[in-house]
């Protein structure tokens, strides 16, 4: 990929990392994709004098049950899913919060909203596909291609948002430069060949 198409792609993402990063404020400091979520929910977790009590008076008051946001980390495949999912089941509370003078900064647009939501649920079936079982050497190629499979319909499908199909397509780059190391592995022919039996 050329300098020019990495710009652009970049330019396209960007609203994505906008979006994860005001998520995260309250979680913790990862690329700028997750900013806004990532900084909230480190902002809720590190106050505990101010934000976090406004915080769980808000969820109080619009009874929800008092939770921190789980904080996106890099460590953990599925942390940037929880987050998100815990951000739209927690929208009225955010939106409540970032109503402040101090937090606006956190505020999400609808665009961003709705950003949040596709993002999440284009991480649901990988979450959940690798959750369901506990994963062995042989499961490596099907899960790959199942992956595959998830990021293409994500990059293909027009009623995701740009930024989302973007990323997904870069994802989907990255990935398949892994899955065609396979080729040349003999564990995995090995373990291929074990399980087709």
């Amino acid at each position: 990929m050329s300098d020019e198409e990495l710009q652009e792609h970049e330019e396209e993402v960007r609203p994505m990392k906008l979006v994860l990063a005001k998520v995260c404020v309250l979680s913790s400091s990862l690329p700028i994709h997750s900013i806004q979520l990532r900084k909230l929910a480190y902002t809720i977790v590190n106050s505990p004098t101010i934000t976090k009590k406004l915080w769980e008076n808000t969820c109080k008051e619009l009874n929800y049950p008092v939770r921190l946001m789980p904080r996106d980390c890099p460590t953990r495949w599925n942390s940037t899913h929880t987050m998100l999912k815990f951000a739209a089941d927690y929208k009225e509370v955010i939106e409540r919060l970032t109503e402040s003078k101090d937090m606006r900064k956190f505020e999400l647009d609808e665009e961003e909203w709705v950003m949040v939501t596709q993002l999440r649920d284009v991480f649901y079936d990988a979450t959940t596909y690798f959750s369901s079982a506990s994963p062995n050497i042989a499961d490596v190629i099907p899960s790959m291609d199942f992956i595959d499979t998830s990021l293409n319909n994500a990059a293909l499908n027009v009623d995701l948002h740009p930024a989302i199909r973007t990323a997904t397509a870069l994802s989907k780059r990255v990935m398949n430069k892994y899955y065609a190391r396979t080729d040349a592995t003999d564990v995995y022919r090995i373990a291929m060949s074990k399980s087709s039996r």
